[in-house]
């Protein structure tokens, strides 16, 4: 079976169109997230299909708040997942929407950080290893910078299992 974000992309290539996403087309809705999630997972943090895929989950993140249900944990995960990818690409996307970045920042620790998701120690190990990758990050671009520094900032202050190695 083709995925829609796939027969999308051939589709719109047979026909001369862009292949980027058009976050009101049909294939932008909750339904449609684990296609486009596993997209952004094979692309590898691909810069071209990070911007392309970015508008389509802020939206949609947008629209579920204030939830905690499931689509907003798959959701701030490809944010956490993305930044870790390609920090630029993420930055800069939603460096275009601060108000959705400032929703997501604060949900975080509940949506990505809770041990019903992973064991407390893989979280703990992951909240590290994304304040380190952060930190060391060459992030382009004032208010990206300062974005940047929001989320190391609200990692650093969340708090750490003393339990874990």
């Amino acid at each position: 079976m083709i995925s829609p974000l796939l027969w999308l992309g051939l589709t719109a290539g047979a026909s001369g169109q862009s292949n980027s996403i058009d976050i009101k087309s049909p294939v932008c809705k909750t339904i449609s997230l684990p296609y486009l999630i596993g997209e952004v997972a094979l692309s590898l943090g691909n810069q071209q299909v990070i911007e392309k895929m970015m508008p389509c989950f802020l939206r949609l993140w947008e629209e579920q708040i204030p939830s905690v249900g499931s689509t907003n944990i798959e959701l701030s995960n490809t944010f956490v997942s993305v930044m870790e990818e390609n920090p630029q690409a993420f930055f800069s996307a939603v460096a275009a929407e601060p108000k959705v970045f400032s929703q997501w920042l604060h949900y975080l620790p509940k949506v990505s950080f809770t041990s019903a998701q992973s064991p407390a120690c893989a979280l703990e190990a992951k909240r590290k290893q994304l304040i380190y990758l952060l930190q060391n990050a060459n992030v382009v671009g004032k208010t990206e910078q300062e974005l940047r520094k929001s989320v190391v900032a609200r990692l650093s202050t969340m708090p750490s299992n003393k339990n874990c190695p």
